[in-house]
């Protein structure tokens, strides 16, 4: 078992105002005296036109380390991963911000969104709209739609692996329920913290993505291999 994080606040680089996604996933104590997982990835986000302009991805995977920052340069069409250049060609998102970017589609289960995105290389993401349901939860029932970003390349969790998020299916597209193969933490459940809404307010051009940030806890990884447990709960502060 372990945690999952996700987080979405606004912040600076290099003088100009961007939102910072980040992710972390930590496994717990025992899981980790066999296989060791500290995974950290942060994407900073241009607010005018959701286009990313860093991202940074720290891995610790059992005995494999590794560290990879890429920049991203649509003057040039050029992205620099760790100091080499390559091409962006139509791709402005990475495998992090893309998550947070589908909450913003209509998702339509008859057009699956497709989009382009960087990990070292464009690759295409699909984004599968499976099913409107609704789902129990430890926090209450919710109406959601469930969706699955299948990518060609890199994803978020690693080649070939695959979210299934299930959002509310309203125009928030709040996260209640992920999930996920992430090496040896599977079955994972979902808290999601939805903090006041910041000073900077909505993100031009994002609906409602800035009244509702969200903090998300993927926890306690319970339960048989294959048999995900139920959504962790959901906590929502008073809004301003």
């Amino acid at each position: 078992g372990g945690e999952l994080a996700l987080s979405a606040h606004p912040a600076e680089l290099g003088g100009r105002p961007v939102w910072k996604f980040e992710l972390s996933a930590v496994s717990n104590d025992f899981l980790s005296k066999f296989f060791l997982v500290r995974d950290y990835m942060v994407s900073w986000v241009d607010p005018r036109n959701f286009r990313t302009t860093r991202f940074e991805k720290h891995t610790v995977e059992g005995k494999r380390v590794r560290d990879e920052l890429t920049e991203f340069d649509y003057e040039s069409g050029t992205a620099k991963v760790d100091g080499a250049t390559r091409p962006l060609q139509e791709a402005w998102l990475d495998t992090l911000s893309s998550v947070y970017y589908l909450r913003t589609l209509p998702l339509d289960a008859d057009k699956p969104a497709v989009l382009s995105v960087f990990s070292g290389e464009t690759h295409t993401l699909t984004v599968e709209v499976q099913a409107r349901e609704r789902i129990a939860t430890p926090a209450g029932s919710f109406a959601t739609v469930r969706v699955e970003p299948k990518s060609t390349g890199a994803s978020l969790i690693g080649k070939g692996k695959n979210l299934v998020l299930w959002l509310t299916d309203d125009e928030r597209r709040i996260p209640v329920q992920i999930k996920t193969k992430l090496k040896e933490l599977e079955g994972i459940g979902v808290e999601v913290e939805q903090p006041t809404q910041p000073s900077h307010g909505r993100m031009d051009g994002v609906p409602g993505l800035g009244e509702h940030l969200q903090r998300h806890r993927l926890a306690r990884a319970r339960g048989a291999r294959h048999k995900p447990v139920a959504a962790g709960h959901l906590r929502q502060q008073p809004q301003l």
